[in-house]
């Protein structure tokens, strides 16, 4: 479900280059798992150790599907999976 949303948002937003989608990215992990882990840690006392590792994890997450959506999303904004992975002929 969060590759399908993340699809929509890469779509209409046309990110078609690496910058674009680290961009999204890291304003992805900002807004939704790096605040709410900062909320468990100065609310629920949760360990910083644990709340860096799973926002690692979430970061990572993030730039991944970013990164393979806009190198599948063409000019007309569908996903095409073996328009660039695809060797040419």
């Amino acid at each position: 479900m969060i590759a399908f949303a993340i699809g929509h948002l890469v779509a209409g937003l046309e990110i078609t280059h690496v910058t674009g989608a680290l961009r999204l990215a890291a304003l992805l992990w900002i807004a939704f798992p790096g605040m709410l882990w900062v909320g468990a840690m100065l609310w629920e006392n949760t360990p910083w150790q644990f709340a860096a590792l799973h926002g690692g994890d979430w970061l990572i997450k993030c730039v991944l599907f970013t990164l393979i959506i806009s190198i599948g999303i063409e000019g007309d904004g569908r996903f095409h999976l073996n328009a660039r992975l695809a060797p040419s002929r």
